[in-house]
């Protein structure tokens, strides 16, 4: 069977562009593959700093508390930020943490704590 040479360059001209269209794409898909590469080796180096982020606050969360221990007498639970799997958190639960609302006066003397003239807190204690 013949082919015209008009069908025939149509052929090659098509068979040429969809080789041009695979190899850009080849090259997309491995300039892809380097970036994905990048974004691990990045979300390692976050997950180093964020780790090392986590134990500085919650090592500073306990000296607080032992401070304030120290200083005030004032003895509260820490709380403490721990490592968690996509897809597990769970709602807190507030009744444990500390509260900020006024203990009232009697219970703030019963701490050792009163203010001064000028409105400043002192621990008598």
């Amino acid at each position: 069977m013949w082919v015209s040479k008009r069908e025939f360059d149509k052929l090659v001209k098509s068979e040429e562009s969809k080789w041009g269209l695979f190899l850009t794409e080849r090259e997309r898909t491995t300039a892809l593959g380097v970036d994905v590469e990048h974004l691990k080796n990045q979300k390692a180096k976050d997950d180093m700093t964020i780790d090392w982020m986590r134990h500085q606050v919650n090592a500073l969360s306990k000296q607080n508390s032992i401070l304030m221990a120290k200083v005030a007498g004032v003895h509260f639970p820490v709380p403490e930020i721990v490592p968690t799997r996509p897809g597990t958190l769970t709602m807190p639960d507030y009744s444990s943490m500390p509260s900020f609302e006024d203990v009232g006066d009697d219970e703030a003397v019963r701490l050792g704590l009163q203010h001064t003239v000028d409105g400043q807190l002192e621990f008598t204690k």
